[in-house]
């Protein structure tokens, strides 16, 4: 009997050494993040502004992959209001990181179930990808992919079927076979 319990324990002390393991883990990215952020914040312009983009919009990623799809949304928004204002300075190098950002709001607001609020943003960014002929990559195949998704979940199959078409398109121009398996 002993040697059962014994047995037991060991599984149960390795099942919570792994579960913490995972939250340590997890942790680590958003705590690495965050003290780029810091960082980043803290040299008082000169930390280039598509660099701060980049950590804002991995940040928001990284709390999304936990669950917490309100921090997620609000480093996506903080990103948002830093990229407008750097367009109302009249610089445009932002536009590429500007239209990640608002794809990610689309897809925070796909998370939550939101879908008019999802296709709504993923339409503005793809048409901002558009604009600036940045439409053969792999950002703008999965977000055709997902206003696809967004489509199918508004049971709105024939404009699904046509977003999921134009990112299987896309994805064999770049031979991206990743992309295009979620296609079909």
């Amino acid at each position: 009997y002993f040697e059962k319990m014994k047995e037991n324990y060991k599984y149960i002390a390795f099942s919570i050494f792994l579960f913490v393991s995972f939250f340590i883990f997890s942790q680590t990215k958003t705590d690495s993040l965050l003290i780029q952020l810091e960082t980043c914040e803290t040299q008082s312009g000169k930390c280039p502004d598509t660099a701060y983009l980049k950590i804002l919009n991995n940040l928001s990623m990284a709390w999304v992959e936990t669950g917490d799809y309100d921090k997620g949304m609000h480093y996506e928004k903080k990103a948002l209001s830093v990229a407008e204002k750097v367009i109302l300075k009249g610089s445009n190098h932002i536009l590429r990181e500007m239209a990640i950002t608002i794809s990610n709001i689309g897809y925070i607001y796909y998370l939550k179930e939101n879908y008019s609020q999802s296709l709504k943003n993923s339409l503005q960014a793809l048409r901002m990808k558009e604009n600036g002929s940045d439409t053969l990559n792999p950002i703008y195949a999965a977000t055709l992919n997902h206003v696809g998704l967004v489509y199918w979940k508004m049971n709105n199959d024939s404009n699904a079927l046509n977003y999921f078409f134009a990112s299987l398109r896309v994805s064999e121009k770049m031979d991206y076979a990743n992309l295009a398996a979620h296609c079909y």
